[in-house]
């Protein structure tokens, strides 16, 4: 969907006007535009699903132009936020069009740059002081990623590995000859609530999500690029057309000549999913292999028959990349596994049911509470965050517990 691409943008208005930055003409519209359905809610109910979808998709178009449209020659508003009247507390917290049984929500507090979006990324404040990324080197020594110095921190088989300033750890080849007798691994791994960006050898670039673990060689020779994920991975791959390179993930295997494409290979998924953005993708298991075109997703296990192909909305499937969670049509099983992982906690669930659906943007620089409040907002769920108070749970520790 064309107009999914710009939801950042739309994130960035609704930042400006809880900053209490956005042009008159914003906030004029904003009231209207939020007024309207909170006075109309009977006409979402009389919809199809396919007229909701329709729906859905030109109040985006419309919101986009219109703001596109005020902002070239608009100068900023410096009224507060509360000085919108009509718009009720909630959307003043959290912006929401119900659409049939879900929510399309937009929850941002505060408004970041990219770099700030990428350091807060880099370290969560609200996982901080338990666990860090981990690279260990091919002889098992240990390194803590967020405690070691900018610049080189290791060096083997002729290849540097440093931090940068940014914190991204990069490999590159040193003046030593480099060692093609015995090959070095290494592995990277992130916890809960914490992502990590690397540069391969090769020059390709990888971002690791939470809770996921990268093995690779600190250099690359003989015929094929091999690396081994667990969890979720986003590769920009380096063109070598005489050097395919291969991701294997729980019995499976992407292989690719040089592309941009994600893997989610967590071990508490049914699937594996290789979602691609572009160029070509051969996706394999031990009984079927399938090529993937851009946009397209091809989902199975090692075990499976064939893998699946279907299109995918590359948005929703990179967003963690990029500082977000997408939730499109999600149940809260679903959504709630994306959060644990995130936010580092246990989750319990007290519902009768998952019908029900969710859909929406969120950035994850926020805290779990204005997530949790946001979905409260919906009046399908509700949520208590117990803190060390639980059996089997340590102090300071939190779990949530999900209710209807």
């Amino acid at each position: 969907m064309e107009n999914y691409k710009a939801k950042p943008d739309m994130i960035a208005v609704v930042q400006k006007y809880l900053s209490g930055n956005a042009t008159k003409e914003e906030l004029k519209f904003l009231e209207l535009y939020y007024g309207y359905f909170e006075s109309e809610d009977d006409i979402l109910n009389k919809l199809t699903d396919e007229e909701r979808q329709q729906l859905q998709e030109a109040m985006e178009s419309h919101l986009l132009r219109h703001i596109a449209t005020a902002g070239k020659a608009a100068k900023p508003s410096k009224t507060p936020v509360i000085a919108i009247k009509t718009i009720r507390l909630g959307i003043a917290a959290s912006l929401f069009i119900t659409i049939g049984c879900g929510v399309w929500f937009y929850l941002a507090r505060q408004g970041t740059t990219g770099n700030e979006v990428k350091q807060t990324l880099a370290y969560h404040q609200n996982n901080k002081p338990q666990q860090q990324a981990i690279l260990t080197l091919a002889n098992g020594k240990k390194i803590n990623l967020d405690a070691a110095k900018n610049g080189r921190i290791a060096e083997e088989a002729g290849i540097n590995i440093k931090k940068s300033a940014d914190g991204t750890l990069v490999y590159t080849q040193s003046a030593k000859q480099l060692s093609a007798n015995i090959p070095a691994y290494n592995t990277i791994s992130t916890p809960n609530g914490r992502q990590y960006q690397l540069n391969l050898p090769d020059g390709t670039k990888v971002w690791l999500n939470a809770a996921s673990a990268l093995t690779y060689p600190v250099s690359f020779t003989g015929n094929l690029r091999n690396v081994e994920l667990v969890g979720e991975a986003y590769f920009e791959v380096a063109k070598n057309a005489n050097m395919p390179f291969v991701v294997a993930a729980r019995g499976t295997k992407v292989e690719v000549l040089g592309t941009h494409f994600n893997v989610s290979a967590y071990t508490d998924d049914d699937l594996v999913k290789t979602a691609l953005i572009e160029g070509s993708v051969r996706m394999s298991n031990k009984n079927d292999a399938v090529i993937l075109k851009p946009g397209q997703q091809g989902a199975g296990t090692s075990e499976s028959l064939d893998i699946g192909v279907k299109p995918v909305n590359v948005q929703q499937a990179t967003a963690w990349k990029d500082g977000y969670f997408i939730f499109r049509n999600n149940t809260i099983r679903e959504v709630m596994k994306q959060v644990a992982r995130w936010y580092n906690v246990g989750v319990e669930y007290k519902i009768s049911g998952d019908d029900k659906r969710f859909g929406g943007i969120y950035s994850r620089t926020n805290d779990l509470e204005e997530l949790l409040k946001g979905l409260e907002l919906t009046g399908l769920v509700k949520f208590k965050i117990i803190t060390g108070s639980r059996e089997g749970q340590a102090a300071g520790e939190r779990s949530v517990m999900v209710m209807d």
